[in-house]
Order: C-alpha cells, then structure tokens, then sequence
C-alpha cells in the first residue's frame, strides 16, 4: 500500500496537499530552529514518541545536517519510548494476534480513534495510555542516541566488506551482520587467519563473552568451516 493512501498527503508538482487541500511548508532548517527554540521554553526537557530509538536517529541526522544539534542538547535531555511501555502493559496483544500500534491500542484501551498522522492527535493518544510517571524507566540520553548512530554507520561500513562472501554463499546475511554488529570486518577475519591458520578464525568467532557465557559470534564448526576454506583458497589467488 501507498503511504499516500494511509496519511492522505501527496506531493506533485512542488505542492504539498493533505486530503487535496495545499498545506503551507517551510524549509527544514527553519522549522528545526523554530522547534528547539519550542523546546528551550520548556528546557530542561525529554521528549516523549512511540519507538523513539528510531523517530530520534532521524531528528538527530537531520539537527547535525543543519548544524543545530548543540543547541538541541542544551535544551533537549533525551527521549522516553512508548513502544515497550505498552508491549510491557498489554503483553498479551501479540498472543491475541494484535500489535501494539499507537492508534490500534488507542482504539481498543480507549474505545476512540483519532485522526492518523495528526501529531496533535497522536500526543493526544499517547497521554492517555502513557501517564509521564510510567516513562521513566523508558529514557534514553542524546548522547545514547548519537552513539547508536555511530554504531550504525560502522555496522554498514563493515557488513560491506562481506558483500562478496555473501554473494558467493560463503556467510549468509544474518552471520554477515552479526560479525558487522560486533565491531568486525573482514580485515579482522583476514588478520585471524594470517596469525594463526590453523585456529585463529575459530579462536576468534567462538571466544566466549565472560558476561553473557556466550561465543562473541558462533561455535558453528560449519560457519567456521566455510570461512577458513575461503580464507585458504584466498591466499593463494
């Protein structure tokens, strides 16, 4: 489905309209300054979204872009998720085979429904099925944020590198990303074969984490298998 056919707005021609009606823009750098201006009313502030890890990588990518993402952290504090605060409340909706979508749960918890992507509305919702008092284990710093997209770009730049691997079956995506995720190229793989051929890859994928008990990547001897043939044949290309 469109997102057009759920939100109502469309663009053409370099006119924004909501339900046809033409909607008044502004451009982004101006309504980012008008909007942590807002927030240094209220500073020092935490701003409340359902799943705000990813609204807030978004608001931070675009603050930094702009150049105002200082004065944003001198007024702004972090975020507060209302994602898991309502699958924590009303576990059982995904047993029932719902979700936990702010305007289905507004609709069965409230019995009303309110206008889909009306930022008014929706904060409207999320006061009634979130009080504040019930947030504060859900916060999140700035600071987290911007680390989370650090993380991000490195997990991109390095399952880059097994974009061949991947291709030719030696690691599927999900194992690529792992290794990605923990904080590996496939320079590191490379460096573990060339030290120790014979076990530096298993050495290095199955070494435990002395927090979790569990191996950094995998004991999988067949993950392992693939990589140190690949690794061998590689050597002598």
């Amino acid at each position: 489905m469109h997102i057009s056919k759920i939100n109502h707005f469309t663009y053409f021609q370099g006119t924004l309209r909501y339900r046809d009606r033409c909607v008044e823009t502004e451009d982004l750098s101006t309504v980012l300054g008008q909007f942590v201006s807002f927030l240094s009313v209220y500073k020092p502030c935490v701003l409340v979204a359902h799943n705000a890890l990813f609204d807030s990588r978004i608001l931070l990518h675009y603050l930094t872009e702009k150049n105002l993402l200082d004065k944003f952290k001198a007024v702004c504090q972090g975020f507060c998720d209302t994602l898991p605060a309502l699958q924590n409340s009303y576990p059982h909706r995904i047993a029932d085979g719902k979700g936990h979508k702010r305007l289905e749960l507004y609709t069965d918890i409230v019995g009303l429904k309110y206008e889909t992507y009306n930022a008014v509305e929706h904060s409207k919702a999320i006061q009634h099925l979130c009080p504040p008092k019930s947030l504060t284990r859900y916060f999140f710093s700035v600071g987290h944020v911007e680390e989370s997209i650090r993380k991000g770009r490195r997990r991109k730049k390095y399952l880059e590198t097994y974009r061949l691997l991947i291709k030719q079956k030696v690691l599927s995506k999900g194992m690529a990303t792992k290794l990605a995720e923990t904080g590996l190229s496939l320079t590191d793989l490379r460096e573990a074969y060339r030290d120790d051929p014979d076990s530096g890859l298993e050495r290095l994928l199955s070494e435990c984490n002395a927090s979790t008990g569990k191996p950094r990547i995998t004991k999988d001897k067949k993950v392992i298998s693939k990589l140190h043939a690949y690794m061998t044949q590689s050597r002598w290309q």
